[in-house]
């Protein structure tokens, strides 16, 4: 005869082989679960495993600005940068002096023996020396009581620098810079004496030899000596725009070159030029 206790282990250890068949149905793996552990065809355990722990995790991408460069550039764009964009900057191109005259080159010819004669200084550079000219008049009229009529081209009067056009021949010969015209006379450079103690003689043309000024080239430089107001030839000159706008007024300077210039004045220099025509 079965004993009651016997009947109890029995019954115990099939509801612990039923708990760990699990019933009909029942989860058997997944999450929280091992696989089936196979014994025999009828049977198969199925065994809690350890849970897999999951974890997320989020990423903050990271970006890195490039440090911005400056290249300089040949082309006329100036300066370019990567990857940004600045400002394009041009440099600055110093130059020496250039011609400011606002006219173009004269279309007469130099006959032999003669030269042209300009200045080589700025603001007048290759202004030419000339009489006044009935052009300079009608483009800046002047009225001069009891002369009614402009000065005509290559007359007597002041000498003024201006137009390649209209420039005079000239040659200096004997101390007397002449001026040849186109009608074969001949005008003279000459100077107006002034009270003592001026820094500056205005030159003008006349229709005799001047006693009171020689002339002379150094170089190819024009110099004057005027007795009583220079004690040796001198080559400074001033273009002067105290009586007309149109052609600088020439005076020879007293004093040193480009010094104490007159507010109305340039300091000049006037030399030779033998080129077949005149040039700007």
């Amino acid at each position: 005869m079965i004993s009651l206790a016997a009947i109890s282990l029995t019954a115990l250890a099939l509801a612990r082989n039923a708990l760990a068949q699990g019933s009909a149905y029942s989860q058997c793996g997944g999450i929280g679960w091992a696989a089936c552990t196979y014994s025999n065809p009828y049977y198969s355990q199925c065994l809690p495993g350890t849970a897999k722990t999951t974890s997320t995790s989020s990423s903050v991408p990271v970006t890195s600005t490039p440090l911005s460069y400056i290249s300089w550039s040949t082309s006329s764009t100036g300066i370019t940068s990567n990857p940004l964009t600045s400002t394009s900057a041009t440099p600055t191109s110093i130059s020496g002096p250039t011609s400011t005259v606002p006219w173009a080159a004269g279309t007469a010819t130099l006959l032999p023996n003669q030269l042209w004669i300009r200045a080589d200084e700025d603001p007048e550079f290759h202004f030419y020396l000339q009489s006044k000219t009935l052009s300079m008049c009608l483009f800046y009229p002047i009225y001069v009581p009891r002369r009614p009529d402009p000065p005509a081209v290559d007359s007597p009067g002041d000498a003024v620098i201006s137009n390649p056009a209209t420039a005079s021949q000239n040659n200096i010969v004997s101390g007397q810079l002449i001026q040849y015209l186109p009608s074969g006379g001949e005008l003279y450079l000459g100077v107006y004496p002034n009270a003592t103690g001026t820094t500056r003689l205005k030159l003008f043309w006349a229709t005799a030899p001047q006693k009171n000024v020689t002339w002379a080239f150094q170089g190819d430089g024009v110099e004057g000596n005027v007795p009583g107001y220079t004690t040796a030839a001198t080559g400074n000159f001033l273009a002067c725009t105290d009586t007309s706008t149109t052609a600088p007024n020439i005076y020879l300077d007293l004093g040193a070159f480009d010094y104490l210039t007159p507010a109305d004045c340039a300091s000049e220099t006037l030399n030779y030029y033998n080129g077949a025509t005149t040039v700007t």
